[in-house]
């Protein structure tokens, strides 16, 4: 099996607008059935990636430690927003 580089399959979209993404494709991924993935588009690419810890406000990773899901940066500027 192939695990680095790039390869590509063509895929049908069902009725449902579902798009099965290829076992293969999946493992080299380390990816795995109930996994969470983001679908993007930027610069008329369709991209996914795999769910990491992002802060709901600056969008930006971070290590999940709150219960809130919000980084300590914006916990900081919440708390002590600055006067412009």
């Amino acid at each position: 099996m192939r695990t680095t580089g790039m390869f590509s399959m063509a895929r049908v979209i069902d009725e449902l607008g579902r798009i099965v993404i290829p076992k293969e494709m999946r493992t080299v991924l380390g990816w795995n059935e109930r996994d969470t993935i983001y679908i993007g588009v930027q610069d008329g690419t369709v991209f996914l990636k795999k769910h990491t810890n992002l802060c709901p406000v600056c969008r930006n990773p971070h290590d999940g430690k709150n219960e809130l899901g919000v980084c300590d940066v914006c916990i900081g500027e919440l708390a002590n927003p600055s006067k412009g």
